[in-house]
């Protein structure tokens, strides 16, 4: 599997690059399921959270309100564990 850099996922998302949606999917899915598991969520509120995730990440690339500093992976395993702690998942 070839592995995109943090600027290519921020541009391949802005492109709808189907690559690199699946890339995100491969390499993220299974730690948000696990997080959402093991709060009490099931595999549709997975799915969900996950979609739901990506598409504000989408919509704040494109209005220019997202900036990345770390690996694109821990910001959204990150940002999705502040919703759990938070009860909005």
């Amino acid at each position: 599997m070839h592995h995109f850099t943090t600027e290519e996922i921020i541009t391949g998302i802005a492109g709808r690059k189907n690559n690199v949606i699946k890339y995100i999917y491969k390499t993220c899915y299974d730690s948000v399921r696990k997080l959402i598991l093991m709060n009490k969520g099931n595999d549709d509120d997975a799915r969900d959270t996950f979609q739901e995730a990506l598409f504000i990440i989408y919509q704040k690339i494109n209005l220019r309100e997202f900036q990345i500093k770390c690996n694109f992976k821990n910001l959204f395993i990150f940002s999705l564990q502040i919703s759990v702690d938070q009860g909005t998942y």
